[in-house]
């Protein structure tokens, strides 16, 4: 399986229907939307049927108790959370939860996270830690646009970060035991 990861794309539908497209090209069937802004994750069901999406901080979704802030999702056996933040933030909603709990509690194998507008893709504590940066042309804390990628392969899961080029940007590889 290949998911296609975005974060950050604060209403440039433009750039993130390009990364789409680019995703697309890679193979990615599944497409996943961090937020900010949460709308946009809309746009990707031009691409794919198969959209998740979480909203970011300054979306109104992100207060509404009907929208989650956090998902837990599977990716090609990988139990995967989706936040927009890896952190707990004053934003969040009482029953949000603290990322780092339930990465402990649930056994999470992939955290996708956006909000820093910097992209990483790193094993940090056993797990794979994606965040796709920027989807956003000219943002100013970004120093290109870009998206991530997820292979997953029975029992190996691969994080990419891609620029618009089809460069790989950074890359590591969870293996599970």
């Amino acid at each position: 399986m290949i998911a296609a990861v975005f974060s950050d794309s604060h209403k440039d539908l433009k750039t993130l229907g390009a990364a789409a497209e680019a995703a697309k090209a890679f193979g990615a069937t599944k497409m996943i939307h961090l937020g900010d802004t949460f709308r946009d994750g809309l746009a990707l069901k031009k691409y794919s049927g198969d959209v998740v999406m979480v909203p970011g901080l300054w979306c109104d979704e992100y207060h509404d108790s009907m929208v989650p802030n956090r998902l837990i999702i599977d990716i090609g056996g990988f139990r995967t959370l989706l936040s927009h933040c890896n952190k707990k933030t004053l934003e969040d909603m009482t029953l949000d939860g603290d990322p780092e709990e339930i990465i402990k509690n649930e056994d999470i194998d992939i955290l996708l996270h956006g909000h820093t507008h910097f992209f990483e893709a790193v094993i940090r504590e056993g797990r794979l830690d994606l965040n796709p940066g920027s989807c956003r042309a000219g943002d100013k804390r970004a120093a290109s646009v870009t998206y991530g990628l997820i292979f997953t392969d029975g029992k190996k899961a691969t994080g990419k970060i891609m620029d618009l080029d089809g460069k790989i940007l950074a890359e590591t590889t969870l293996i599970k035991l």
